[in-house]
């Protein structure tokens, strides 16, 4: 992780608890450290979302960063159920290492499966978190989940 560290997170924050909940990548093997934030932050709002909302995402709050989508995550969060944490997967994350290599050849964004991976494999979709230039897992997840200048919420 590139400005704060997990044992911050949960002291400032979050408790043991709830990390060790959320940081089911933490012996990942061959994850960078950066991979591993994404996921606890992806697995924190999905475990907790509410707190989510009043930790991580409220300081965004009154700024230019997209309010309309900013009030609709508020929303959101605000009422939504728990669901369950992901786990990290061999096969899924060797496909969205794949596609970032090409993406990063190409300049290609997104899902679009229009290039080959020599790994490809039989699922009929994908969901990786393509982000491009946040460094830590926190503004990965706050900017996939306000979704400002997408059309629609998918990644909510």
């Amino acid at each position: 992780m590139t400005s704060v560290s997990i044992a911050q997170i949960a002291s400032d924050r979050w408790s043991q608890q709830e990390i060790e909940r959320a940081n089911l990548a933490e012996n990942t093997p061959n994850w960078t450290d950066q991979e591993k934030d994404v996921l606890l932050h992806l697995n924190l709002v999905r475990l907790f979302p509410r707190k989510y909302w009043e930790f991580e995402v409220q300081s965004q709050e009154g700024g230019s960063y997209y309010p309309k989508e900013l009030a609709s995550l508020k929303s959101t969060l605000l009422v939504m159920n728990p669901v369950n944490a992901l786990v990290p997967d061999v096969q899924l994350t060797s496909e969205a290492a794949c596609l970032a290599q090409l993406q990063s050849k190409s300049g290609h964004t997104g899902h679009d499966r229009g290039m080959s991976c020599p790994t490809s494999s039989t699922f009929s979709y994908w969901a990786e978190n393509c982000d491009y230039g946040n460094l830590d897992g926190a503004d990965v997840i706050v900017h996939l989940l306000i979704d400002g200048g997408v059309k629609s919420l998918g990644h909510r």
